[in-house]
Parts: structure tokens; sequence; C-alpha cells
């Protein structure tokens, strides 16, 4: 889960890193297991050194780059701070890619008085709709095979979105919900048939109210989380990596708390702003404006929350004990048994007779699953 915002002073900052190798060897995995390295992803510019803004495991041998990009000068929030990372094998054929949050809206108000606020003009109101438009924006021409809604990942979100309610105000009626899918899709890629999946969750609003000539004043506004891509050769698209390397992101404790405070100064700088606008532009907007922040505080809530059993249901993850160091690790539930090598890297497995060793020539010690 990422920050949405950032300080409106802030200098435009971007960057631009080459793949970065895994160090570990690319010894292939055997059948039925799949061996990964976790690797940082770094905020280079955002704060007073470079840090790390989250965590995730990829196969050992594939490559990555990337990491967070600071764009303050957009009027979107929600996209003033994005991930932008891939990884995929050194030739290329299989990849995987973080797709940065975004945000819409639009209203029934008359043109004069429309304001996206930066963000797209758009009514998307589910989750099928936003990945449509998102592939043809960052997939041309690819054709859509499939839809698979993910209510295992829009029901915690939703459970969320209940807990952190507020009361509506008067004369305001507002529903606010969330909603999650996948969509199976195929192109050509340097001249070779690919097939690609896209997960994506976000957040849905509508706002409605009377205005002075007995209508009804509708706005609707979205926002995504950051979404998830896996590209793979014709007919050998992983669904069970694909899982497994989404679930295994985790944003690093230090970085979003730093961040939580920063948005928290920014949602002050943009409550004060709205109440300095002109009259007749402030009924409008502080309208829209209202909407907008109750949407962002919904998603900021959600990547707040502290309670540990609930993150780790919305993110699939589950406790293993280490009994050689002692500690306790975070890993992705796609898998029945997990070892952590000698190298730091760790395998994955449904075969409960695998030994690392016999494979790798590598010591390792199984984890267990906490009670």
């Amino acid at each position: 889960m990422t920050a949405k915002a950032c300080a409106v002073s802030a200098l435009v900052l971007s960057i631009s890193i080459g793949w970065i190798a895994d160090p570990a060897a690319a010894q292939p995995a055997p059948q039925g297991a799949q061996r990964f390295n976790l690797v940082e992803i770094i905020d280079h510019n955002g704060f007073e050194a470079p840090v790390p803004a989250a965590r995730i495991m990829i196969p050992v041998g594939w490559q990555h780059r990337g990491g967070v990009i600071w764009n303050p000068q957009t009027g979107c929030q929600a996209e003033a701070t994005r991930f932008e990372w891939a990884a995929g094998d050194p030739a290329g054929a299989s990849a995987v890619e973080i797709v940065p949050a975004t945000a819409w809206q639009a209203t029934n108000l008359p043109p004069q008085f429309q304001s996206t606020g930066g963000c797209t003009n758009a009514g998307f109101s589910d989750i099928r709709q936003f990945l449509q438009a998102l592939v043809q924006a960052r997939r041309p021409g690819a054709a859509i095979l499939d839809f698979r809604p993910r209510a295992d990942i829009a029901k915690p979100l939703g459970d969320m979105l209940t807990q952190t309610a507020m009361a509506p105000m008067p004369g305001i009626e507002q529903r606010t919900w969330a909603d999650a899918g996948e969509v199976l899709i195929a192109y050509r890629y340097k001249s070779q048939n690919v097939r690609e999946i896209i997960g994506a969750s976000a957040i849905f609003s509508v706002t409605r109210m009377a205005d002075a000539m007995g209508g009804v004043m509708e706005f609707m506004y979205g926002s995504s989380l950051p979404a998830f891509a896996m590209r793979a050769p014709d007919e050998a698209l992983d669904f069970q990596l694909y899982e497994t390397i989404r679930l295994s992101m985790k944003p690093d404790p230090q970085w979003q708390a730093r961040m939580n405070r920063h948005n928290q100064t920014v949602a002050q700088i943009n409550a004060k702003g709205a109440r300095e606008r002109s009259r007749i532009t402030a009924q409008a907007n502080a309208e829209i404006s209202t909407m907008i922040h109750e949407g962002w505080k919904a998603r900021q809530a959600i990547e707040d929350k502290s309670h540990d059993k609930l993150i780790r249901a919305i993110r699939g993850q589950e406790i293993y004990n280490d009994p050689q160091m002692g500690e306790q690790v975070e890993l992705p539930n796609t898998y029945s048994h997990a070892w952590r090598l000698e190298d730091g890297s760790y395998l994955m497995t449904d075969n409960p007779n695998l030994n690392p060793y016999v494979e790798f020539g590598i010591n390792a010690v199984e984890l267990q699953r906490a009670q």
C-alpha cells in the first residue's frame, strides 16, 4: 500500500534506475517449488536520504528496477507519490509490474462548475470498468480474455470502510464501497505472444444532494490502490507465482509512518484552500472537496490501520517461525511449505518431501507456521 499526497511546496522529483541484478545464483527451483529473494523498493528522493519504501519477493535470477516517484505538481492527490517498479527474468519474457495508484471523479454539474482537481474525468462505478480503461491506457491493442472478481480482496477492504465510516452530514446522501478484480489479457510483446494478468482494488464513492432548483447534484469519486501485473509467454503464465509476488509486497514501517504524517499535513493544507475559494466556486467545490476528502480518508484509514490480523487478511500473509534465528517472518500464504536458505533466499513449495540441500547444495531451515 502507498501514501497518497505530497507537500505543495516540494520540487518535482523523479528517478531513472537501471536494472538491478539479483545477487543470488540463478539456479532453477525444482518442479512444484519456487525460490525467492527479498528485495527493496527504494524512495530515492522523498526524504533527506534514500530509504526503503517497501520490500517484495522476486524469483532468484530476476532483475528489478524503479522505485518511488514524487510528482508534487500534479493536481491529483492520489498520484502525487507513485510506485514505478518492475522486475523480470534476464530475457524479459516474464515480468511483474506495480501499476501506480490513481484517482478519478465526475459530476453532473454544468461544465463551468466541473473540476477534476487534476484527476481523471471518469465515472467508473466498479473495478471491471476501471480495469478495462487501465488496459486501454497501458496496453493499447491488448485483447481482454477474461475478468474475475476478487471478493476475497474486496470484502476486507469493505469491512475496514465500514469500521472507519463517518456519520453522514444532514441533507447529503453518500455511499462508499470497495471492489477488486483481475483481467487476463493477450497481446504481442517483442514479436512474442504473451498473456498478462492485471489485478486491482479500489474505493468508490457517490455523493448526492439537493440543489437550489429542486434537482439533485451528484458527485462520483474513485481511488485505486497500487495494482499488480504479471506477464509471461503464451500458455506459461503462472497464477500461483503471480499471487505469491503480489502478496509479498510489504511497506516499510518507518517510511509508511513518515508518509502518514506527511499526508495529514497535506490534507490540512487542502482543507484550508477549499475554505478560501470564492462563494460560488466554493459552493460547488466544497461539496466535491468533502467527497474527495472522505474518499481519501477512507483509503488512508485502510493504509494506516495497524491491526495485524486484519492487515494479514487483506494481504494474504502467514506468520512463520524461524527456529534457527528465533524470529518470525511474514510470507505469502500461497504455498504450504517454506524454507529459509543459508544465502538469505526463500524456497516455497507444496511438496512436503522436497529437500533444499539435495536440490541446491545449500543448508536450509524449514519455517513453521505460527499458531
